[in-house]
This record gives C-alpha cells, structure tokens and sequence, in this order.
C-alpha cells in the first residue's frame, strides 16, 4: 500500500460501498451505487459490537438481499491515484426507506459480526473441560456461530478448572467470558473476521500519530476541543466487604490528604463499595486492607479526556495517539501526553475523536 502524507491538504476522499457474500467475506459481489452523503462509522473501544454504523443509497433494486456491505475509504492526489482501506465490513439491521423529490432514498443501519452475535443465542450448555485450550474452545464456538476467525499474537491458555456455560447466553457473552479468563481480547477487522489477540494495555503502546494543536500542519479542526475530566465524582475512598456465612472481613482505604480528590480537600466522601464473592487467602482483615488499598488506585484515579476534531486520519478506537493540547490543557502544561482513541466517530471526510489520557 502507497505511502500515504494524511496531512497533505490536496488529499481528496471519497467512499466505496461493496455488495459482500454473508457466507463468504472474501466474495465481493459488485459496488452498491448511488451512495447519498457520505457513511458514518462509529468506533467504540469499551462497546461490545466495537464497531456499527449507516450508509444511505438511492437505488434500492441495485442492492443483492442478503448481502453485508463493506465500506471502504479511498484517498488519492494526481500524483499518487488511489488508496483504498477497507473500514469495515457490516450486517444490516434495519433500513428506513423514505421519498424524496420523485426518489426513494434508504438507510441501512449497520452492525459489526459482534454486533449480531450479541442477539445469536446458543439455547445448549457448554462445557469447557479441566485442560481445554482456550484457543480450541474458541473455535468450537466460532464454527458454530459461523463466524470467521483469525488469531493474531493470541495469548493461549489451559483451564485448571472446568467452566460452565449456560444455555440461553449469546456468543458473543461466551466468547468475551473466554477472552476475559485468558487474558485476550476481541476485536472484528474491516473484513468481518472476529480478531483474538492478547490484550495489551494501551499505555503499554507506542503512539501510532502525532497530534499537535500548534503543529503548522495540525490536522485538528479550529475550535473543536472540549477537555472533560471525572475528577469529582472519582471515589475517593474504597471499601472492601467479605462475607461468609456469620463472618464478616471488611476494610477502607482512603486518599491521601494531599489527593486532589481526597475527602479533605473535597469537603466529603464518596465511597465505592466492593462487595467479595471470595476473598482469596490468607482470609484476615489484614489482606483485606490490601486489597482496598489496590482497589483505590483504580477508584480514586481520575480520567482526563479530550473531545476532536479532526480531517479524514486513518485511526481507530484502540490506537494510541500523542496529543499535544497546548492552551487547551486544564490539567498541566499542554505538552504532549500519551491518549487511547476511546471512540471514533467516521465520515469520508472528517473524524470526530474522544481521546483518554493513559
């Protein structure tokens, strides 16, 4: 693929939209024509479907029923021609027809494959047995669902002990409870293929992309940043409850005094309660006060975001970016710090990104 400068300002963008054979991703089976307006995709890191979105055409009987359609973004100058990205590959859920100056126009709403598993329900219990592969149960359920999958840096696993899975549960619920128990995580690539890979915590990541308030080249939008910060309805004490029977173990674990969310410098508490189905030994007060003591870290530690705008960038809700705010910085000096793309909202032309401090 081309070498592509996304901040050259002669860059034009258009997108594609292609017809796909919902029994094989690989089969494109022609273009959807008349696409009105542009796409929109929306990106979700913490959202379970990770990915959905909408497109509108004006030719109803050009579309095959049946078909998934894939949306790609093409970029291209003179010098360079064109580019092409697949963005997504999508399940249509619903579609509002509506007339229009002589004309039919059509909005398909669009899912990702984890969207539409989310309301596939398996109606039998599964067993995963003491020494099962995560990765082979994985599969098992993949080829029931009839999902294609790929594996990619998949961090494996053998179960210690045997694991229940109810009838009547979705298979996105399972293969999520698989994911979360080995230390993965799912994704869906532009392809429509459901993507296990070994999670990586995203200040663990390298910045893929600079962004730059002051850079002469900045691809943000004037105006468009709006900081955001929950530091005042953080937690800034944790507690930590344990029941057996009769016995009770509990322990808190306050901010320190000079926290900026510390119940001293706030004026009040606002607890968060951690009720434990087990507490792991030694069972004493002792280790409970650890355990609260941990749970703080995570409580009391405030989330700092930024909301942008910016031109088309080829970035999704996973990657990670250094973000310099400059004069938009309420919380220290402007400089440049590293951000998880939360969420990504996409058209042809334009991003709009909320980005996480991590």
């Amino acid at each position: 693929m081309a070498d592509v400068d996304w901040l050259d300002r002669e860059l034009r963008h258009r997108v594609e939209c292609v017809m796909v054979n919902p029994n094989d991703m690989s089969d494109e089976l022609g273009v959807l024509p008349c696409i009105v307006g542009s796409s929109s995709i929306d990106r979700g890191y913490y959202t379970d479907a990770r990915v959905s979105g909408a497109i509108g055409t004006r030719d109803w009987d050009a579309y095959i029923p049946g078909a998934w359609l894939r949306i790609y973004h093409i970029a291209s100058t003179p010098a360079m021609g064109d580019v092409r990205r697949a963005r997504g590959t999508f399940a249509i859920t619903d579609a509002a027809i509506t007339g229009s100056a002589g004309s039919l126009r059509v909005q398909f709403q669009l899912s990702s494959a984890l969207g539409v598993l989310g309301a596939d329900y398996d109606a039998w219990p599964m067993t995963i047995g003491v020494g099962a592969k995560a990765s082979d149960s994985i599969r098992a359920i993949c080829r029931k669902c009839g999902r294609p999958y790929r594996f990619d840096a998949f961090a494996d696993y053998r179960y210690t002990t045997a694991a229940a899975l109810e009838a009547g549960k979705s298979f996105r619920s399972r293969l999520y409870a698989i994911c979360t128990e080995s230390g993965n995580r799912m994704e869906v690539d532009p392809y429509g293929r459901l993507v296990f890979s070994g999670y990586t915590a995203p200040r663990s990541k390298y910045p893929s992309m600079a962004l730059d308030v002051d850079d002469a080249r900045s691809p943000i939008a004037d105006g468009t940043i709006s900081p955001g910060t929950n530091l005042f309805s953080r937690a800034n004490r944790s507690i930590v409850v344990f029941k057996d029977g009769d016995r009770v173990i509990s322990a808190q674990a306050d901010s320190d005094p000079a926290s900026e969310c510390s119940a001293e410098r706030r004026g009040f508490v606002r607890a968060e309660l951690h009720e434990l189905n087990d507490l792991p030994s030694p069972q004493t007060v002792a280790h409970a006060q650890e355990l609260a003591a941990k749970k703080l870290k995570s409580d009391a530690a405030p989330t700092r975001t930024w909301e942008l705008e910016t031109i088309w960038l080829p970035l999704g809700a996973g990657d990670v970016v250094s973000f310099a705010p400059r004069r938009y910085d309420p919380f220290g000096r402007g400089t440049a710090r590293k951000c998880l793309v939360q969420s990504v909202e996409e058209t042809g032309m334009r991003l709009k990104l909320t980005l996480k401090e991590v």
